[in-house]
């Protein structure tokens, strides 16, 4: 056999051998990293909401940055803080509406922040959701990263719900998409609408989602 075809053989050889070797597996280090869990850790109980930055792309000057938190002061306030948009976080939106014109003259504010998206993906549709169910509460983007990091918005959780007064957190929601049931938005109105009773004592914050908290 000539030197040529000697080569080509062991080629072939080695080609068929890698071919027929099983595909590598993940370390167990690798897995340990793919399988963490969100180390996102909620904020705590009582903790200051930092004042930040945003656009209200629904109002007049949707290019002006604003401080809502610092608008609002020490008054009760529902923050929304939104990474998806669908039919049933709209209710959710529509809900917290309504109920904040019900109770503007007591003081009660709303505003929904909508997070993990560019501007040009979240103006457009803000602006459409605006117009189309008349929303009053104001639909904002953040301009700070400071702000909204210091609340630990988990990437995970499509929509958070923060009840605050005079700037600190009394109730905290991570809620998932199907947890938005009317039964639940129910359950959170009844909770905004304590705040609205500074004598009376707000129940323990829930750091977690609402199925393990306490009705009312």
């Amino acid at each position: 056999m000539c030197p040529a075809c000697r080569r080509l053989g062991c080629f072939l050889v080695l080609a068929f051998a890698w071919l027929g070797q099983e595909p590598e597996r993940a370390s167990p280090l690798r897995q340990a990293v793919a399988e963490e869990p969100d180390r996102e850790a909620p904020a705590t109980a009582s903790q200051e909401v930092p004042a930040f930055f945003v656009r209200d792309v629904t109002s007049s000057r949707p290019h002006r940055a604003v401080c809502l938190v610092c608008r609002y002061g020490d008054r009760p306030v529902v923050l929304l803080a939104v990474r998806k948009l669908e039919p049933r976080v709209v209710a959710l939106l529509r809900r917290f509406d309504q109920l904040a014109e019900a109770h503007r003259a007591t003081g009660l504010r709303a505003f929904a922040v909508f997070l993990g998206g560019e501007l040009k993906h979240w103006q457009p549709r803000l602006y459409t959701l605006h117009r189309r169910h008349r929303l009053r509460l104001p639909l904002v983007l953040p301009v700070q990263r400071g702000g909204p990091d210091q609340l630990a918005f988990s990437a995970r959780v499509p929509v958070t719900v923060l009840l605050y007064r005079h700037r600190r957190i009394a109730k905290r929601y991570e809620l998932q998409l199907h947890q938005l049931t009317p039964e639940r938005l129910r359950e959170l109105e009844q909770a905004a609408r304590a705040m609205l009773h500074p004598g009376k004592p707000l129940a323990a914050p829930c750091p977690r989602a609402v199925e393990d908290c306490p009705a009312g």
